[in-house]
C-alpha cells in the first residue's frame, strides 16, 4: 500500500474586521447528515458555521476566502479511543496532538490519564496545536483488565453495585468527560483471563453515571459480555467482539439500548504496513488473523443490523500510531463491508451522536462548531509526497483568489485575535485520489495513505486556544 503525506492547517480567524471570519467558496460538501454531497460556499463566524450557501456563490465583499474548487469539505474526524502515552507513536503530548491535527482529527477521547491529571493537562493542551482532548476516568474490577498494571488512583476497582455508584461519585470532582469501564477479562486466548464485571455492578455504574450526565464506554471483546453491555445501557462498546460471531440476540441487545459500537479494528489488524516478517512467521499470527476476521465480520453484521457504528482506534498501543490510525480505521470499515459513506459518518456524525455532542459538532450545519476538514484532490490524481516547502507553496495557491479578494493563510495564522476563538477550523491537504472518492461511494482502498509521511513541524498545525476537555466545554 502506498502512502501520501497529509498537511493540516488548523485556522482560527476572528470577524472583528469582516462581516464573516472566513468563506470557503464553491466547495464539495459532505456534511455528515446523510445527505448526498453538494456544492456550496460555507462561511464561518466567531468559530461557528454561519452560512451554507448551496448556490455556491462568491464570498461577500471584504470576507477572506479560500477557493474550494476541486476540494471537499467534511466534518472534523473523531476518535473515541486513544491513549496519550509515552509508549505510542509519536510519544510526546505535543507531537501526539500535532499528529491528530495533521490527519484532520478534531476530537479525541484519551483513556490513559489519572483523574488528578485532568485539570493540568487541560490547561496545557489549550496551548498546543491539536484536537479537542477529552478525558476518560477509568473503572475496572479487582484483578481486571486495566487494573492489572494500574494503581487504584488511575483505575477505580469496583466489584458490587454499591461500590460502583460510590466510585462514580468520587470521580465527579475531577470533571471527567466520560467513563471507561473494563468489563471483560478475556485475554484473546493468549494468557490467563482477568476478572470481568458482573451485570448488576455494570448496570448500577451506568445508572449513576447517566444521572450525572456522563457517558459510559467499555472494554468489551466477547459476545456474551457485549450483550451484558447492551442490557446494562452502556453508551459505546469501544472494542471489537473477537471470540465468536455475533447473532441477532447481540444485535437486539445493542439496538434496544442504543449502544454504539467502535470496533478499534486498527489495533487488532495483525498485518500492518510495518509488521516485520518474523511476526508473520510466528505461530500466533494465523490465530490473530482469524480473530481479526471475526472482528471484520462482526462489524459488518452490526452495521447491517442497524447498530450505530462509531470510530475508535486504541491509538497509542504498539503499531497503532496516532492520527493515521483514525484514517486507517475508516479504511478497515470499508474492508469489513461498510459503504464508504457509512465509514465517513462513523468517523464524524455517528461518533458525535454516540458521545452526546452532535448538537455542537460532527456535521456541517449552521450554528455548529467550525470543526471541519478541507481535503484537496481530484479524481485521477496520483499519490505525491510533499515536502514542507512545496506544501507551503500549495497552501498559498489555495488562497490565490484570482479576481477575488482573499486572505493568505499566513495572515490568518498571525491574526492577533485568533487565540480568542473557541473553535477550530481544521483544513487538511491530502493529495490522495481515494480521499475524494469517499464522496462518490466508490472503493476506498488507500484511505490510510493520508498521513504516513506527514510533516510534524508546528507550522502546519496552528490552531486557536479553544477549550479542550472539561465537562460542558464547548
Amino acid at each position: 500500500m502506498r502512502f501520501v503525506s497529509s498537511c493540516l492547517l488548523s485556522v482560527c480567524v476572528v470577524g472583528a474586521a469582516y462581516a464573516q471570519d472566513l468563506a470557503i467558496t464553491d466547495v464539495t460538501v459532505f456534511d455528515g447528515t446523510g445527505a448526498a454531497p453538494y456544492q456550496a460556499t460555507v462561511m464561518f463566524d466567531d468559530g461557528l458555521i454561519s452560512v451554507i450557501d448551496k448556490r455556491a456563490g462568491d464570498a461577500p465583499a471584504g470576507v477572506p476566502e479560500i477557493d474550494g474548487s476541486g476540494l471537499s469539505l467534511l466534518p472534523g474526524f473523531f476518535d473515541l479511543h486513544v491513549h496519550y502515552t509515552p509508549i505510542g507513536e509519536p510519544a510526546t503530548t505535543p507531537q501526539i496532538s500535532e499528529a491528530y491535527a495533521a490527519a484532520g482529527v478534531t476530537s479525541v477521547y484519551d483513556f490513559a490519564q489519572p483523574p488528578e491529571a485532568f485539570a493540568p493537562r487541560r490547561d496545557w493542551l489549550k496551548t498546543l496545536p491539536g484536537p479537542r482532548v477529552n478525558f476518560a476516568a477509568r473503572m475496572s474490577t479487582t484483578n481486571g483488565h486495566g487494573a492489572d498494571w494500574s494503581d487504584t488512583s488511575t483505575t477505580k476497582w469496583v466489584n458490587t453495585p454499591y461500590a460502583a455508584k460510590e466510585a462514580v461519585k468520587e470521580l465527579l470532582p475531577y470533571q471527567p468527560d466520560v467513563i471507561k469501564v473494563f468489563t471483560d477479562g478475556w485475554r484473546y486466548g493468549s494468557g490467563v483471563d482477568n476478572t470481568s464485571m458482573n451485570e448488576p455492578t455494570l448496570t448500577a455504574l451506568v445508572e449513576e453515571a447517566h444521572s450525572n450526565g456522563l457517558k459510559i464506554l467499555t472494554h468489551t471483546v466477547t459476545k456474551d459480555r457485549v450483550e451484558i453491555a447492551g442490557r446494562s445501557g452502556v453508551d459505546v462498546v469501544a472494542h471489537s467482539v473477537l471470540d465468536e460471531h455475533i447473532d441477532q440476540d447481540t444485535i437486539n441487545a445493542l439496538k434496544t439500548a442504543g449502544t454504539a459500537y467502535a470496533g478499534t479494528l486498527a489495533v487488532y489488524n495483525p498485518d500492518k504496513f510495518d509488521t516485520p516478517d518474523f511476526d508473520r512467521q510466528h505461530p500466533s499470527f494465523k490465530a490473530r488473523q482469524a480473530r481479526f476476521q471475526v472482528g471484520l465480520d462482526n462489524m459488518k453484521a452490526l452495521y447491517e443490523g442497524g447498530v450505530l457504528i462509531a470510530l475508535g482506534t486504541d491509538a497509542g498501543m504498539p503499531r497503532t500510531p496516532h492520527g493515521t490510525s483514525t484514517l486507517n480505521e475508516m479504511e478497515l470499515m470499508v474492508r469489513a463491508g461498510l459503504p464508504a459513506k457509512a465509514a465517513l459518518m462513523a468517523g464524524t456524525s455517528n461518533s458525535a451522536r454516540a458521545i452526546g455532542v452532535y448538537d455542537q459538532r460532527g456535521s456541517i450545519e449552521v450554528g455548529k462548531d467550525a470543526d471541519v476538514v478541507l481535503i484537496a484532490g481530484k479524481r485521477g490524481m496520483r499519490f505525491r509526497i510533499y515536502t514542507r516547502r512545496n506544501t507551503l507553496s500549495l497552501a498559498a495557491r489555495w488562497c490565490s483568489g484570482k479576481g477575488r479578494r482573499s486572505l493568505s493563510l499566513t495572515r490568518i495564522w498571525r491574526h492577533p485575535k485568533w487565540r480568542a476563538q473557541r473553535s477550530t477550523i481544521s483544513i487538511v491537504k491530502m493529495a490522495a485520489r481515494h480521499a475524494t472518492r469517499w464522496l462518490w461511494g466508490t472503493r476506498m482502498a488507500g484511505l490510510s495513505a493520508a498521513g504516513r509521511s506527514s510533516n510534524s513541524g508546528g507550522w502546519q498545525a496552528r490552531r486557536c486556544a479553544s477549550p479542550v476537555g472539561g465537562s460542558g466545554a464547548a
